[in-house]
């Protein structure tokens, strides 16, 4: 999501105000068109890992003690890397 927020901050302040100054000079002949609404939506959630807390309509928990301890798989062992 932020990139995308980044992606349409960029395109607002750089690339339209470019667009628009162009046109001002007389440099394109057509108004710019408006773009098309986005129709994708995003990949649903599948994996029962995933999805097993939404059942309930809750959104899957973040805690620190689920994540394994740095340089350690999700089994607690030590990993080489």
């Amino acid at each position: 999501m932020e990139d995308y927020n980044g992606l349409v901050g960029t395109l607002e302040r750089r690339v339209l105000v470019s667009a628009r100054r162009l046109a001002d000079m007389g440099l394109v002949e057509d108004d710019l068109p408006a773009p098309e609404p986005l129709v994708d939506a995003p990949r649903p959630l599948t994996a029962p890992e995933l999805v097993a807390d939404l059942d309930d309509g809750a959104a899957p928990a973040r805690d620190e003690r689920d994540r394994p301890e740095r340089g350690r798989g999700p089994d607690g062992v030590r990993r080489a890397g």
